[in-house]
């Protein structure tokens, strides 16, 4: 109950501060950076932390650092990434980007994992546009598995990554379209191919102060040799369903630590948003809006593994509807989500309340 209170405390300090927060704040200078904070509730787990910040000038015009972290009370992951987006003049322009990434996921999956990889690119860039090829050469690790569910153990271990990447990202008439694919082998005999999709539109309802808004996101993974690792599966991120915690749903051990995950090789999401400003009469500022989010994570390459055969991989339906209040001050927002979960498994993790604030500078 304590937790659930500070959660109540932020919300109130952040919603109904001042407008004088947004002062000395130049709005007529391009962003450079993006902060964002969040702090999750849910019944089981309590109170989680998350953060990230981006600077997209770091030691010069075209390079980029971006460093995020996600704690909770057993659970704690951080990931650091440094991107150069361009050398040279021309086009395509080549770049790289090296990222390190540390979890303890002992909590939910019994694992330690480390994963650093290192990316060279060149990038086509035309109208709105952008095209990135890119070599991907990478290592990863899965340690500390006495815990895990019997999948995960037979993970265990270091092994070497390589492959080749293509994204294409595109702004057009209000729509965002990013889509990559992968393909990857490893020193355990592997291979796979990984596709992954995003769209979204958000426009004004007819010039009013009325915001619709929808995002479909959608990934796949065909194996053609071995076995994938967890590391490999899609494992949803907090707030990507809202209402789910991070992993909190698809393909999972129910016998083990309450439910662990172990990744889907398949994933689709869809949300609609509305939101409007301006209800409250002493907060025009104020926006008020609902959400439903609805989708699946569903299948595990098993090749005939037994342990992978016992796991219910369905494509089971969630979804959820929930209000969200925010409130902007100059180049910063702040958000709470507050989500109901109307169809879900007894074994997902649910997160109910989320507050969210981001900020550009």
């Amino acid at each position: 109950m304590r937790k659930y209170s500070l959660i109540k405390s932020c919300l109130f300090v952040c919603l109904l501060a001042p407008q004088v927060h947004a002062q000395g704040v130049d709005l007529g200078v391009e962003p450079v950076g993006y902060l964002s904070f969040g702090v999750g509730y849910n019944m089981d787990a309590g109170a989680s932390v998350s953060g990230r910040l981006k600077h997209d000038q770091f030691l010069g015009h075209e390079q980029t650092i971006d460093f995020g972290f996600d704690v909770a009370e057993d659970e704690q992951s951080y990931d650091l990434l440094f991107q150069n987006n361009g050398i040279g003049e021309g086009n395509p322009k080549f770049a790289f980007v090296l990222s390190h990434v540390m979890a303890d996921r002992q909590s939910q999956m019994g694992i330690d994992t480390v994963q650093t990889f290192f990316g060279a690119a060149a990038v086509f860039a035309n109208r709105g546009a952008q095209v990135t090829v890119e070599a991907i050469f990478g290592r990863d690790e899965i340690a500390n598995t006495s815990s895990a569910p019997i999948v995960l153990q037979a993970e265990l271990g270091t092994r070497d990554i390589y492959g080749l990447g293509v994204n294409y990202a595109a702004q057009r008439a209000g729509w965002s379209y990013d889509v990559s694919g992968k393909i990857i082998s490893g020193s355990n005999d592997l291979a796979y191919g990984k596709v992954e999709a995003v769209a979204s539109y958000y426009v004004p309802l007819f010039q009013s102060d009325t915001e619709l808004g929808f995002r479909f996101a959608a990934g796949k993974i065909a194996v053609s040799k071995g076995q994938t690792r967890v590391n490999d599966r899609f494992t949803p991120s907090s707030g990507v369903l809202r209402g789910f915690k991070s992993g909190g749903f698809g393909p999972s051990d129910a016998s083990v630590l309450g439910g662990a995950p172990v990744g889907a090789t398949n994933y689709a999401i869809m949300s609609l948003d509305a939101r409007r400003t301006g209800l409250v009469s002493f907060m025009p500022e104020l926006a008020i809006g609902g959400f439903f989010d609805v989708g699946s994570a569903w299948g595990l390459d098993d090749n005939g593994d037994a342990a992978r055969t016992s796991i219910d991989d369905s494509a089971n339906l969630r979804a959820s509807v929930g209000l969200t209040v925010s409130r902007s001050f100059g180049p910063s927002r702040v958000e709470l989500v507050l989500a109901h979960p109307f169809q879900h498994e007894d074994i997902d993790h649910l997160q109910e309340v989320q507050i969210n604030f981001s900020s550009k500078f």
